[in-house]
């Protein structure tokens, strides 16, 4: 411990064998002052240690990953991708993630699935590694797995990122039905923002910046996929939809909208279907207005009522809706209308 304090170099050599100590602390000091010291020729040791060690003993983890980042020659540690050992990968993505290396995009492959998720933290999160975003990015085309953690970054470093291709992954990952419906949402939302995406990360909340992109290209690349998933199964996937043809101004949307809001089982979906017609101006705002007033479901009702002050439609017809909700609707809508004066 003491040579690793004061890093004297002359001492490697016999620190050496003390990795194999079977005295436990003796290898933990052993592989913090091989690390400290910066000694290129404990590497090998370094990862013996880990690989006996086998994730039994998490302080014996720490002191072997934190001595290889330390030590600081990336090439070792990555090639370690393909070690058998399970302790030894996650050992190295760890070390990688301190020495924020684009290597350790290697273990985005790993048939781990809890390499490959931390893998995707030490990318995405913190101050991130950037030349590893696009990997990371392009998990969404081939993972099998499934858990949020993951799939979540992958779609962000998507966002983050860019590229053509990165807003195709994106596109391609929303049509795939087999995939987990929360992230498919997830993804779209992502999508809805590509033109202008939140400074704060989508997953950790750090700050990154201010990106202006050409919404054009997300409504050219997007907008068809988009349309169609409002045809969805899936309740979570049409309103992530529906949101994103509103933020996007997808007019092509305007039928399939008036679908939504005319027969969609679920509140939340004709609600943003509603919405979304206001806000790219619908010709049939109308005939829509008139419909969601007389919808089952009070929140339809009362986003129709909060919407008539912000429409051009006919005075007399404003007038004939109002007076209908002064004499029928209940005192959430009333507030509504009243609130709309």
């Amino acid at each position: 411990k003491w040579i690793g304090d004061i890093k004297y170099r002359e001492g490697g050599n016999n620190l050496l064998p003390l990795l194999k100590d079977p005295y436990m602390r003796a290898r933990f000091f052993a592989a913090e002052a091989l690390g400290r010291i910066m000694y290129e020729p404990a590497i090998n040791g370094i990862i013996e240690l880990l690989n006996s060690n086998n994730d039994e003993d998490v302080y014996l983890r720490h002191a072997g990953s934190l001595a290889l980042a330390r030590i600081g020659k990336a090439d070792p540690i990555i090639a370690l991708s393909k070690n058998p050992s399970r302790a030894v990968r996650i050992a190295a993505v760890v070390a990688l993630r301190r020495m924020s290396h684009p290597g350790i995009a290697a273990f985005l492959d790993d048939t781990d699935e809890f390499v490959v998720t931390e893998t995707a933290r030490a990318i995405n999160d913190d101050l991130s590694i950037k030349d590893a975003l696009p990997a990371l990015g392009n998990v969404l085309k081939t993972t099998k797995f499934t858990n949020e953690a993951l799939l979540r970054r992958a779609i962000n470093a998507n966002l983050r990122v860019g590229t053509d291709e990165a807003l195709q992954n994106l596109v391609d990952y929303a049509k795939k039905q087999d995939c987990p419906a929360a992230m498919r949402a997830e993804a779209i939302a992502a999508l809805s923002t590509w033109a202008k995406p939140s400074v704060v990360d989508r997953v950790d909340g750090r700050y990154r910046g201010v990106i202006e992109r050409d919404p054009a290209k997300v409504r050219s690349q997007a907008g068809a996929t988009l349309v169609e998933l409002l045809n969805s199964s899936d309740a979570s996937v049409r309103t992530s939809a529906v949101k994103a043809v509103n933020k996007l101004g997808i007019t092509e949307a305007s039928a399939k909208l008036l679908t939504l809001l005319k027969s969609d089982p679920q509140a939340d979906v004709r609600v943003e279907a509603l919405k979304a017609m206001a806000s790219i101006q619908d010709h049939r705002m109308d005939e829509a207005i008139k419909m969601a007033m007389t919808d089952k479901e009070k929140n339809v009702r009362i986003t129709a009522i909060s919407l008539i002050d912000k429409l051009n439609i006919p005075k007399q017809l404003m007038a004939d809706l109002l007076s209908d909700v002064i004499r029928t609707k209940t005192m959430e809508e009333k507030q509504e209308e009243e609130e709309g004066r």
